[in-house]
């Protein structure tokens, strides 16, 4: 009996063999070009099947055009495609448990599959291409949790309160400005479920502030107390502070890299929400004052806020149902949450972003343009205070001043990720074929302008991501500001980093994309010490940079082969040097990542100056703690050549403070 057909879907085989490998009888990668034609420096071609059945090959170049073009493709009346090979696509990983987990294309883990994947033909094995199975976004183990009682004075827990209010500024509000003076005074008075957030505050606040092993016992101690309450009656009994708990047992497991656990606990969230009510408006209208004033609309802003951040970094449909959410021009906001009015509403445009890149087409060129109009215009409307941070050494900050430090970064986070989202596809079209025409296995494709601009404004947003974290890490050094929990933001910074890895790896031709790079490594290196769960974002981005350098390693190696067919070096002439010209007036030597051009690498247009000793190795070699030398820092960035309008929204002054 004929063994039955096994389908594509599940072959562990690549479906298809190009024309090359098939006449050579060697394993094809099934990628256009595929990985056996990139080493042997052939064309690569696939044969492909007509309606009548009839067999023809398609060249090269014409068989990119259906990724290169978003126009490409049946005319159907939709200006969108289907996703090509050039593009992330929506995956199952497998957890800490050994289950099998879902993870959509929007999301950076699939960016970072897509990058092992495709760079790999050009620079072969590296611990970046090979590390499928350290993934940073993966369920970290849970630790076991020691039944160890810590007693905390009135002090301490104002203190761990402060800190939770920091780093939960602009993304939650929970709690009012009396209910801190509530939760310590009246704590032997407080209702289970009162208790049980009041205890999670506390654990997010140990958490965040990670200054000691006390505060990582303390916030594993009042976050398993929280849970046992949490889960008591198993759910039976419904109300505000049931609700108002599983949002903060969302953001504590986020910041323990437990992604999975966070969206179940959204999950739990948005249903105890909608039994409540909390989705309709008469909700707030009717029984505000009974609840306190807007208590339920800010407890059901911050649930779709979170539930919205979280589904965007996993790739997966929101738990809020998207015909619940309000019309936020017809809400009233609070005018003393400048930040979290600010984040709703561009939650909101967030939501919009990735509803439209989760139908598996790939975006056209209009589509992007209306959404990042739309993000133009929220910009533009941002209060002036959240646009503008000083500080400096000599007058410590106040609480005050903290949260809003915090409440603009995640401000300024949301935006630059947002645009990144939308343009990200036109920057991978974009970079594939600039990485095939230099390797020589693509003589020609069509550039469409618009697509260029649109790839510009995705290196420009992740630069200005990259400038925010080294203004950023500074800020918080100074300050001492909690850098435990800063849960999304890290997973915004890698998504920038990759984009800045993947634009240096191609060959983009500027400093600022170095300077950025470096602004990114630094935060997650930041981060990593005070979450050693958070640690593998920066290790990825580290060997990331080791596979750049040997990629320009090789490039130079492989040009100097060919420029010594034809000429040799006649003499050399030795020159002794003091070694302090190399440095500038302050002592400090720089080290700069120069991508040379085509015009002056030749044909290879990949590194054709570049030899062993270029400052691009020594440079991305060494992404550690002695990388990061002392940088100046300009008070104004700009980026050149973007046709669109984009904006720099948020700026730090680490000077004089404006009083």
């Amino acid at each position: 009996m004929a063994r039955p057909r096994v389908r594509l879907e599940n072959r562990v085989r690549s479906s298809r063999a190009c024309n090359s490998c098939k006449a050579s009888k060697i394993r094809c990668s099934s990628q256009l070009p595929c990985a056996a034609c990139i080493k042997r420096n052939r064309p690569c071609s696939f044969a492909t099947r007509s309606d009548t059945g009839h067999v023809s090959t398609s060249p090269t170049s014409s068989a990119r055009i259906e990724f290169n073009s978003p126009q490409a493709g049946t005319n159907t009346g939709d200006n969108s495609t289907s996703r090509g090979q050039d593009s992330p696509s929506e995956r199952f990983v497998t957890g800490s448990n050994g289950e099998k987990v879902y993870i959509g294309e929007t999301a950076s883990l699939s960016f970072l599959a897509f990058l092992r994947r495709h760079l790999r033909p050009y620079v072969g094995p590296t611990p970046f291409t090979d590390g499928e199975r350290q993934n940073p976004m993966l369920e970290n183990d849970v630790v076991p949790v020691l039944n160890v009682y810590m007693d905390f004075d009135l002090g301490e827990e104002e203190a761990l309160f402060r800190s939770y209010s920091e780093a939960t500024s602009g993304l939650l509000h929970l709690f009012s400005s009396t209910d801190m003076d509530d939760f310590m005074e009246t704590r032997a008075h407080l209702k289970r479920e009162d208790l049980a957030a009041r205890d999670m505050a506390l654990a997010i606040g140990a958490q965040a502030r990670a200054k000691s092993p006390r505060d990582a016992q303390a916030a594993a101690m009042y976050f398993s107390r929280a849970r046992s309450m949490a889960f008591e009656d198993m759910l039976t009994h419904t109300s505000l502070s049931m609700v108002k708990l599983f949002i903060l047992l969302a953001f504590f497991t986020l910041g323990a890299c437990q992604q999975d656990a966070a969206f179940m606990y959204l999950g739990v969230a948005s249903k105890a929400a909608i039994v409540l009510g909390l989705h309709q408006p008469m909700s707030w209208k009717r029984l505000q004052n009974a609840d306190g004033s807007n208590l339920r609309l800010h407890i059901w802003h911050s649930l779709c806020i979170l539930d919205v951040l979280t589904s965007s970094i996993l790739g997966r449909p929101c738990t809020v149902p998207r015909a619940t959410r309000h019309d936020l021009h017809a809400l009233p906001l609070d005018p003393t949450q400048p930040a979290f009015n600010s984040v709703t509403k561009g939650a909101a445009l967030l939501d919009d972003v990735c509803r439209i890149l989760s139908r598996s087409v790939i975006i056209d060129v209009a589509t992007a343009e209306e959404l990042l109009q739309n993000l133009h215009l929220w910009s533009q409307n941002l209060p002036t205070c959240l646009r503008r941070f000083s500080c400096n050494n000599d007058s410590p900050l106040s609480s005050i001043d903290r949260e809003c430090f915090f409440g603009r970064v995640h401000v300024s986070g949301i935006y630059y990720f947002s645009v990144i989202l939308i343009t990200r596809p036109f920057l991978i079209r974009h970079l594939m074929a600039k990485l095939r025409r230099d390797s020589g296995h693509e003589t020609y494709a069509p550039i469409n302008p618009k697509e260029a601009d649109l790839a510009q404004v995705c290196m420009s947003s992740a630069v200005y991501m990259g400038e925010l974290c080294r203004k950023t890490v500074a800020a918080v050094t100074a300050s001492d500001l909690p850098f435990g929990n800063m849960c999304l933001f890290k997973i915004w910074t890698f998504g920038a980093g990759l984009i800045l890895g993947y634009s240096i790896f191609a060959g983009e031709p500027s400093y600022e994309f170095q300077e950025a790079f470096s602004g990114v490594c630094e935060m997650l290196r930041k981060i990593g010490e005070a979450s050693p769960q958070s640690r593998p974002y920066k290790e990825t981005l580290s060997n990331f940079a080791d596979t750049i350098s040997a990629y320009r390693r090789q490039a130079s190696q492989k040009f100097r082969r060919m420029v010594d067919q034809y000429i040799d070096r006649i003499l050399v002439i030795d020159v002794d040097q003091d070694s302090s010209s190399h440095e500038d007036s302050t002592g400090t030597t720089h080290i700069t990542v120069s991508v040379s051009s085509s015009a002056s690498c030749g044909e290879s247009g990949l590194g054709g100056s570049l030899t062993a000793e270029d400052p691009t190795f020594i440079g991305l070699r060494q992404v550690d703690d002695n990388w990061f030398v002392q940088q100046t820092w300009d008070d104004e960035q700009r980026w050149d050549g973007v046709s669109m309008q984009f904006l720099d929204n948020f700026a730090i002054d680490y000077g004089a403070r404006s009083m």
